[in-house]
């Protein structure tokens, strides 16, 4: 009985985290972002769309996207572009901290690889390399 008041505890802690947390989710606008980002550089769709292995079209839906796009694609789009389209996911987190968010990694791109690094094990780096075909 105990066991069970304390599931429940912490099923209600993070309902009312998660109910908290979705009014920042909505001004994430990440397909805005991942426009502005290739405007500022001045890259046309051709380049991204060559770059993640994807049809010209589907770059204009990506823009469309606003918060809600693949972690894979994201990623990819990231290491292209050299850009942590992550950062402001993250900040939304580290914001809602005290409402008992979990610590995340921080995520750092290159064009040649990306590094997850755990905020809690930062000696358990994950690296992912690129791979050129």
């Amino acid at each position: 009985m105990k066991n069970n008041n304390k599931e429940q505890q912490i099923i209600n802690e993070r309902k009312e985290a998660i109910k908290k947390i979705c009014k920042y989710l909505e001004t994430i606008d990440t397909g805005n972002d991942i426009r502005s980002v290739m405007e500022d550089n001045q890259l046309s769709h051709q380049f991204l769309a060559e770059l993640i292995r994807c049809d010209r079209s589907n770059i204009a839906h990506i823009f469309k996207r606003k918060n809600s796009i693949d972690v894979v694609q994201l990623i990819l789009i990231s290491v292209a572009l050299e850009y942590n389209f992550f950062e402001k996911i993250c900040c939304i987190l580290k914001m809602e901290k005290e409402e008992k968010i979990p610590d995340i990694a921080s995520i750092e791109f290159t064009t040649k690889m990306v590094k997850i690094i755990p905020s809690t094990n930062p000696e358990s780096v994950m690296v992912f390399r690129r791979h050129d075909t």
